[in-house]
């Protein structure tokens, strides 16, 4: 069996981005394509600060 892992961020402090909605979108379709191997899909998600912040301290 294959793994997919999805690893995503949104940032704080940003708007907030629908990472588990998308990540559920490429789940169904990865399911509807029978010509695949069958497929194991893992996401991680982190919040962390934008970059410019992290330079100004």
């Amino acid at each position: 069996m294959r793994k997919i892992l999805i690893l995503a961020a949104n940032p704080k402090n940003t708007n907030q981005l629908r990472l588990d909605e998308e990540v559920h979108e490429i789940q169904e379709g990865l399911q509807r394509s029978s010509s695949l191997d069958p497929l194991e899909i893992a996401s991680q998600w982190a919040e962390i600060f934008p970059l410019s912040l992290k330079l100004q301290n």
